[in-house]
């Protein structure tokens, strides 16, 4: 028997085969019925709980042997009845979806799941402002409720929800350096030659760029831009390079994402689990143990899968600790916006094969400067002329529950929109019980300013140090 809309507190575990569909054309949806008339989105005192939900979704999302969208979508069709989630992931992102709105055909999905800033631009400089999208009627959504204080980047036009987060930061060893709590530290002497960065035209660089303008607004980032270069500041092209170069301590602290310190400290523990294993069964094999294949304990010697897992979990692009995260971020989207710090660095899925990170988990510590992170979140948002409308509202509210919120966001290797202290993470995701804090406060631009202001900003930034 299925739940109603109000009660999924019973959250299912299991796996699932995701069937994703790949769209390419603009082809009409053929005998569905006329979508729902925009009504302000009113709660129907009977809301149609069944049938088929498309959610359109990135390859961030379906990415790993373990993706995000796969577990999704096998807690929602347990929790209730008569209900299936089919996937799409649109060759061109939001770009196709666009297109079919110019040319006049439906959207041909319901939802959209990991929408970022970028992605909301670039409908509103292609269509008219506010469009694609249905306005949200947020009291249909009762777990919004537990959403995190500034995680909401005020689209006038209220057509999204965030969904995780990232949140930039420094990464800082600890073993070699006392962390700074000022921004302005950065440029004391005592920090010299001590900070690394990715490039700022994207990812984990470009949200610390970003963070620089929130903070001490535009015209001041250049002058304080040109403060931390002239105190060493170390720029890679890549985030790969720039973790294969912290990771062989060539400098004590990185810009970096709170999530890739957890998938750190995960491998890091792991592996001391490992050499512990390796070091018992070193002391446990003499003559009289030769063909015994077992420790002490009576548990395997060599532990492959927990080899495997710790390098496919590595901090890379902050994926979980059971390597079927992904950074949850969609490179797809249009540079209209200005604000591209969610499209990341193309090889960031090869870093956990290209390094060896382990050690001490106090190497991998999360420093919030001035006591604030600048938040990244991604989105999501019903179609204006969505068929399965109620559904969509359920499925919105159920993502946003804590318990989905506990298994989502490690899956994705990002931030939950929930408190973490409110939340009781799957034993597999332990690093997230064991070391995730959320920051002191959280600050974030506004739709508009992102995409609006954001451009111009980064231009007069690049033209002045040519990145």
């Amino acid at each position: 028997m299925g739940l109603d809309r109000r009660s999924y507190l019973r959250v299912a575990t299991g796996s699932t085969t995701l069937a994703l569909t790949t769209l390419a054309g603009c082809a009409t949806r053929e005998s569905e019925p006329e979508p729902q008339e925009p009504d302000g989105d009113d709660e129907p005192d009977e809301p149609k709980d069944e049938g088929v939900l498309r959610v359109a979704t990135t390859d961030a999302f379906a990415h790993g042997e373990n993706p995000a969208s796969a577990w999704l979508k096998t807690q929602f069709e347990e929790t209730f009845d008569n209900v299936e989630v089919n996937w799409v992931i649109p060759e061109s992102g939001i770009g196709h979806y666009v297109e079919r709105e110019q040319r006049g055909f439906l959207p041909d999905v319901d939802a959209y799941v990991g929408l970022s800033a970028a992605d909301l631009a670039t409908v509103d400089h292609n269509l008219e402002e506010g469009g694609l999208f249905r306005e949200l009627n947020r009291d249909r959504i009762e777990t919004l409720d537990g959403v995190l204080d500034g995680l909401d980047i005020e689209d006038p036009d209220g057509r999204i929800v965030p969904v995780s987060t990232q949140y930039s930061c420094l990464m800082v060893d600890e073993t070699r350096i006392d962390p700074p709590t000022q921004l302005e530290e950065l440029g004391e002497p005592a920090y010299a030659d001590s900070l690394l960065t990715p490039t700022p035209s994207r990812g984990r660089g470009g949200a610390f760029l970003d963070w620089l303008f929130e903070s001490v607004g535009p015209d001041d980032t250049l002058a304080l831009w040109a403060e931390l270069e002239d105190n060493g500041l170390d720029v890679y092209d890549t985030w790969v390079e720039t973790l294969l170069a912290y990771a062989e301590r060539t400098r004590p602290m990185t810009v970096a994402y709170a999530a890739d310190a957890l998938a750190a400290i995960d491998r890091a523990v792991t592996s001391d689990t490992d050499e512990t294993r390796g070091s018992e069964q070193n002391e446990t094999d003499g003559p009289d143990n030769a063909t015994d294949e077992t420790g002490a304990d009576g548990q395997g010697a060599t532990d492959s899968g927990t080899d495997d897992d710790a390098n496919e979990s590595g901090a890379d692009d902050g994926s979980d600790a059971d390597g079927g995260g992904s950074n949850g971020e969609d490179s797809s989207a249009d540079d209209d916006s200005g604000d591209d710090s969610n499209a990341d660095d193309p090889d960031d899925e090869s870093a956990d094969e290209a390094t060896d990170i382990g050690g001490d988990p106090d190497q991998y510590q999360v420093t919030y400067l001035d006591g604030e992170a600048y938040a990244e979140p991604l989105q999501m948002a019903i179609f204006e002329n969505a068929i399965n409308v109620d559904l969509a509202y359920t499925f919105l509210e159920f993502a946003l529950s804590p318990e989905i919120q506990a298994g989502l966001a490690p899956r994705l290797g990002q931030y939950p929109v929930h408190p973490i202290a409110e939340l009781e993470f799957p034993e597999e995701f332990g690093v997230y019980a064991d070391h995730a804090e959320d920051p002191p406060s959280v600050v974030t631009f506004s739709y508009e300013t992102r995409r609006d202001d954001l451009p111009a900003w980064r231009g007069a930034w690049e033209e002045e140090f040519g990145y």
